[in-house]
């Protein structure tokens, strides 16, 4: 009897132990994964994981490093390439491929866990020509300034959208 009171014991820990959660820890420098580029309203989609949690910014941050003028004052930025020749070359678009991702609320102090992490869907404001094969690259910055790592899709092409 006082041996299946120890194995019972036992294995109500393992089973609480294996329930617990584990958190993945994140670096500082904001991660981010293409999802998908919505061709029918031309909506870029990824995905970010930070580790302190210091993504995006409000309207109200436009101090120094966020002035505007400053090249903080935008926190995404997006350049699209056309291919010519077998080569992608940027499209000449100006400044209007950078973007303010709004603020994700700040991790509560007493929070575990100060990774955010989700995903961002971004309306591209400007209706540029397309061109019929083409490439994305972007990257974001955090509130710390932390860049993330550039992403380069390409070979996007609106003959694989359907309306399906």
């Amino acid at each position: 009897m006082k041996c299946l009171k120890i194995i019972l014991i036992i294995c109500t820990t393992a089973l609480f132990i294996n329930g617990c959660e584990k958190i993945r820890s994140y670096p500082d420098t904001p991660e981010i994964s293409f999802k998908e580029f919505r061709y029918k309203d031309t909506v870029l989609i990824f995905s970010f994981a930070d580790g302190d949690g210091d993504i995006g910014l409000n309207s109200a941050d436009t101090l120094d490093p966020y002035n505007k003028g400053s090249q903080y004052y935008f926190n995404l930025f997006l350049t699209i390439f056309r291919q010519e020749n077998g080569e992608f070359k940027p499209l000449d678009l100006k400044d209007s491929t950078f973007y303010r991702i709004p603020r994700v609320p700040d991790p509560k102090p007493e929070d575990q866990d100060q990774v955010r992490r989700g995903d961002i869907q971004l309306k591209m404001s400007f209706l540029p020509t397309w061109p019929d094969t083409f490439a994305l690259c972007f990257y974001m910055v955090d509130r710390s300034l932390h860049h993330s790592d550039t992403l380069f899709v390409k070979n996007l092409t609106f003959t694989d959208y359907s309306e399906n």
